[in-house]
């Protein structure tokens, strides 16, 4: 929404930098940023289309080839592709190599799952704003953007980064909470104020009483759930996905842990984090493939920097009964 226009002159510009309109966005993932902006109108895979450590778009036909990511105020219509795209982006955040913020026409849960566990697990803050239809358009013409916390997207023609507006607002974004125990009375970045009803349980999960381990998952899974608008969280026991000959009946779980293959530093660490606070399986649950053999990876010639940071991914183990299907050894 087109709010006001405005002109501003800051100590150390070299020229007026004029502030055309303001756009109200909607906070996926709350925070405060400034940058110059990188749009494109073509979706974006961050899993096989941006390099991981470098940032990089490695995509030959996306309109973004060979751009760099890191400190740009990132516009897409939405994401595409897996949802390995949040480990990517959480391994850019970790890096320095992510974007400032991300601008998105339509709702993405994916990405959005990548910044809330950076922010929750490390204090990596990086805000996900949803400006519809009209926002995206106008964003095409401007070359650069402040976002304030409470989703307001400022437009304008010039470079900002130099102004002193613009540095208060990235230190803002990228200001730690330290190292204080979770609590529930310890202020946390929402998506959308309000829209998720926990009952007792659920509120137990979030205030501690489970452990630090179910704490953290449940501030996640919350955040998560919020910015989709969710209402009510779904209690799962055992899920029936689908009942063929090769999946029977005592092989019906209520997870599926799809983060075993090794993408990047950051899987690691985020099974470290859990697994030393604790953490366990709650229903029956199940791996995917892992990216080497964890067995015989050294017999296979595989390069000991590789195997060895891709079969540490089995920690996933320690978290309690797990099944790992024969087939599902070898990837």
């Amino acid at each position: 929404m087109l709010v006001g226009a405005v002109v501003r002159r800051e100590v150390g510009f070299r020229r007026c930098v004029r502030s055309l309109c303001t756009l109200r966005g909607q906070p996926l993932v709350r925070g405060a940023a400034a940058g110059p902006l990188l749009h494109s109108r073509v979706a974006l895979s961050f899993w096989g289309s941006v390099d991981p450590m470098q940032g990089s778009v490695t995509e030959p036909h996306h309109p973004l080839h060979r751009q760099r990511l890191k400190g740009t105020v990132l516009v897409l219509p939405c994401g595409r592709g897996s949802s390995t795209s949040s480990q990517v982006l959480l391994q850019l955040m970790l890096n320095g190599h992510a974007p400032a913020a991300i601008l998105l026409r339509d709702p993405d849960p994916i990405l959005c799952v990548g910044a809330i566990v950076a922010h929750e697990m490390f204090d990596k803050s990086m805000p996900i704003i949803v400006v519809g239809e009209d926002g995206f358009n106008k964003l095409a013409g401007h070359k650069s953007v402040t976002i304030d916390i409470d989703g307001s997207v400022r437009l304008f023609q010039g470079n900002i980064t130099q102004s002193s507006e613009a540095a208060a607002l990235c230190a803002q974004a990228q200001g730690s909470r330290g190292d204080a125990p979770l609590t529930a009375s310890k202020e946390m970045p929402r998506s959308l104020e309000g829209t998720l009803s926990l009952d007792d349980t659920e509120r137990a999960m979030l205030e501690g009483f489970k452990g630090r381990a179910v704490q953290l998952a449940m501030r996640i899974v919350q955040r998560a759930a919020e910015a989709q608008g969710a209402k009510h969280l779904l209690p799962v026991t055992q899920v029936r996905a689908c009942r063929t000959e090769a999946i029977p009946a005592q092989m019906w779980v209520g997870a599926h842990i799809d983060s075993c293959m090794w993408i990047s530093h950051a899987s690691l660490l985020f099974v470290q984090r859990l697994v030393a606070l604790g953490g366990s399986v709650a229903v029956p649950t199940t791996l995917n493939s892992a990216s080497v053999d964890m067995v015989r990876w050294r017999e296979m010639s595989v390069p000991p920097t590789f195997g060895e940071a891709a079969s540490a991914l089995g920690q996933y183990c320690l978290m309690g009964p797990c099944h790992v299907p024969e087939d599902a050894r070898v990837q």
